[in-house]
């Protein structure tokens, strides 16, 4: 009787084993996630933006040489929306605070040649849109972009 007590015993502990393996086995194991790396962000596009700003300059001139101020705030819309973003994302290049500087230096011409448009007076709209032109070529000069300046449009000729 001994012995078929042993050999009970030795077999619930040899079940019990191969349960607990088993079991084991089944169970999810819980870590800690890992925290991915979030991928880096790519650069803001500020020569993409500066080429839209150029284009819009000119179709902007090219309203106000032709009295249509309903296209020139379109245009003007436009440039404000593109000038916030450089503003918002802080954009730099090649470490010059360049949102900051837009900040500081396009967007009070912008918002005087805002009013003007919205007053519907086309002359000191072209006059905001000269110190706007001013502007962008002051802040280039100031960050030591070197191209050539930014000037309005040439006038039309009669048909």
């Amino acid at each position: 009787m001994k012995q078929s007590l042993i050999a009970l015993v030795l077999s619930i502990v040899a079940t019990l084993v191969s349960g607990a393996a088993w079991l084991q086995s089944k169970q999810t194991v819980h870590r800690a996630p890992v925290k991915a790396e979030e991928p880096e962000q790519p650069a803001y596009p500020l020569e993409n933006s500066m080429a839209r700003m150029f284009r819009l300059t000119w179709k902007l001139g090219r309203a106000l040489d032709q009295g249509n101020l309903n296209l020139a705030v379109f245009y003007h819309h436009e440039m404000d929306a593109i000038t916030e973003e450089i503003v918002v994302h802080g954009v730099l290049h090649e470490e010059k605070p360049i949102g900051y500087m837009t900040s500081l230096m396009l967007q009070p011409p912008l918002a005087q040649l805002e009013e003007n448009l919205e007053r519907g007076d086309l002359i000191k709209s072209r006059t905001s849109f000269m110190k706007v032109i001013e502007s962008c070529n002051t802040c280039h000069t100031g960050v030591g972009i070197v191209h050539p300046p930014i000037t309005p449009p040439p006038p039309l000729e009669p048909n």
